[in-house]
């Protein structure tokens, strides 16, 4: 297609950004490309919802919505111990040599600790991760029709239009 391969970056909302996760994962263990950089926003990375922000009554995706959600993506792997860390992220143990990420959130979201739990095990991993967390924030509060027309959102998307003009800087640079 005649893209250059030394500026790839993944990115993808909620469970789209959990997908990008799990794609970043699958491409370091096989090794056949390079991703420079993932942008995780609001990411859906623990099936198994046993933090205590995942039993938050919150609005936009509730427990029962995550619930439902993990149960449709998985099947029959679904509430067991056999989901690949592919599916999953949070279940990865190995974080190590992931491209630099960034985690963008809101506290009031459901994903709220196991978004932390990641950004904060790719920083012990030696991975580049920039975290933002956004005050008063529930899940998808950047999308406009939720609101993200207010300030708050708009801070959400400047911010992360600025990572990724940084990122492919990097990757030119």
């Amino acid at each position: 297609l005649g893209l250059d391969s030394s500026r790839v970056i993944i990115a993808g909302g909620s469970a789209g950004a959990g997908l990008c996760a799990g794609l970043a994962l699958l491409v370091r263990h096989r090794a056949e490309l390079s991703v420079t950089h993932q942008v995780l926003i609001y990411p859906m990375l623990d099936d198994r919802r046993t933090t205590g922000s995942s039993q938050w009554s919150t609005w936009v995706w509730t427990k029962e919505s995550n619930d439902i959600g993990w149960r449709a993506y998985l099947g029959e792997l679904f509430g067991g111990d056999e989901v690949p860390a592919y599916a999953a992220a949070s279940r990865a143990t190995d974080l190590g040599g992931l491209p630099s990420t960034y985690v963008m959130m809101g506290s009031l979201d459901l994903f709220f600790d196991e978004d932390m739990d990641y950004a904060s095990r790719l920083i012990a991993a030696g991975v580049p991760t920039e975290l933002h967390v956004y005050p008063g924030g529930p899940h998808a509060f950047d999308v406009p029709r939720l609101g993200g027309a207010f300030e708050l959102g708009r801070r959400a998307h400047s911010d992360t239009k600025e990572y990724l003009r940084r990122a492919f800087a990097e990757s030119v640079g």
